[in-house]
């Protein structure tokens, strides 16, 4: 039987995740907004009597960081009416105002209102 070197048997320790922070800088180029309001046809999925739906979408340019400069993004914003707890919670911190996807072409953000 032969036996493993020493340095093949050491586990890999895992690296902490570090939460990065950074400013992104967007020129708006163009923009539009839908809406759209009706009667809750689903009421079993959305509890209320009507639905409706609103989303601000943008398209730019970036300006910082340097790393971005001038590529184009595509921004989507929904709008939506509980984003906040209803009761008066202190303790209440939001994680995130959204979700930006930086990868080789795509580059777009979607986020709420």
């Amino acid at each position: 039987m032969v036996k493993k070197a020493r340095s093949s048997l050491r586990r890999k320790r895992q690296r902490k995740i570090v939460d990065e922070y950074c400013s992104y800088i967007v020129e708006i180029k163009e923009w539009e907004v839908t809406y759209s309001h009706g009667l809750n046809s689903t009421p079993k999925l959305f509890p209320g009597q009507y639905s409706e739906h609103l989303d601000l979408c943008t398209k730019g340019l970036f300006h910082m960081p340097e790393k971005h400069s001038t590529k184009g993004v595509s921004l989507t914003f929904i709008g939506d009416r509980e984003i906040f707890p209803l009761k008066n919670d202190s303790d209440f911190r939001p994680r995130c105002v959204g979700a930006l996807t930086l990868r080789g072409d795509r580059r777009d953000f979607l986020g709420k209102l």
